[in-house]
C-alpha cells in the first residue's frame, strides 16, 4: 500500500470523535454572544458541533449547552466529538426541530439560545419560526435572549412574555418581507393569552 495512503487513513482515523477548529465565520458568531460562565445556552441547528463545543469551553464547568439539531447525523457527530463534555455532565446533545423543542421534565431553563442558518427562524419557513419562537420562549428564562444569523454577525431576536396570534402573524409577515414575499403566507392562530415567554423582532427593533 502506498505509503500516502497510509499516511491519510491514519489523519482521516485521527480526527474521529473531534471538532475541527472553528472557522473565521464561526469564530465571529461565537465571540458576538455575550457569554460568561455558569450560562445555560441553546444551539439550535448544531451541526457537528464546532460551534456548541466552543461555547460550553466559554461557559465553563458551572455552565450547560444544549446541542440541538433535527438531523440524526449530526447529533450522532456532536456526540462523538463532545464525548467528554458530554459525560462531564456539560453538554446534552439532542435531535429534534426547533419547532418541536421541549425541555425534559426537571430540566432547568436556558438563558442564551442562537441560531444559524435555521430555515425556521431567518425567513425561509415562517410557520414553523412562528411555532419555533413559542417552543424558545418556553425554553428560555424571563429575559433569556435569543440571537440568529443576518447581522453583523448576528441579530437579536427579542423575547416577550406573550403570545397571540397577532403576534405571530407579524412574525410571520416579518420573515416574508425579509424574503421579499409579504402577504403570501399568513399564520395559524396561536393560544389566545398564553403567557409563554416568547415574542420576537427583526434587527433587534421590538415587535408587538
Amino acid at each position: 500500500m502506498p505509503w500516502s495512503t497510509l499516511v491519510a487513513r491514519h489523519s482521516s482515523r485521527s480526527t474521529v470523535g473531534r471538532v475541527a477548529a472553528l472557522s473565521p465565520r464561526l469564530q465571529a458568531v461565537v465571540d458576538a454572544l455575550p457569554l460568561r460562565p455558569g450560562l445555560r445556552v441553546i444551539e439550535i441547528g448544531c451541526g457537528p458541533g464546532a460551534a456548541a463545543r466552543e461555547v460550553a469551553d466559554r461557559v465553563g464547568p458551572r455552565g450547560h449547552v444544549l446541542a440541538v439539531d433535527r438531523s440524526a447525523k449530526a447529533i450522532s457527530q456532536v456526540t462523538a466529538s463532545a464525548a467528554d463534555l458530554i459525560s462531564a455532565g456539560r453538554l446534552t446533545a439532542r435531535q429534534v426541530a426547533a419547532e418541536d423543542l421541549e425541555l425534559d421534565p426537571g430540566e432547568q431553563r436556558y438563558d442564551i439560545a442562537f441560531a444559524l442558518r435555521v430555515g425556521a427562524l431567518d425567513g425561509r419557513h415562517p410557520r414553523a419560526g412562528a411555532l419555533a419562537l413559542i417552543r424558545l420562549g418556553r425554553a428560555l428564562v424571563p429575559g433569556g435572549r435569543l440571537f440568529i444569523d443576518g447581522g453583523h454577525p448576528l441579530r437579536e431576536v427579542m423575547v416577550h412574555r406573550r403570545v397571540d396570534s397577532g403576534i405571530v402573524n407579524r412574525w410571520v409577515q416579518c420573515s416574508c418581507r425579509l424574503l421579499g414575499t409579504i402577504g403570501s403566507q399568513t399564520a395559524e392562530p396561536a393560544d389566545e393569552g398564553v403567557d409563554d415567554g416568547v415574542g420576537f423582532g427583526a434587527g433587534g427593533v421590538r415587535v408587538g
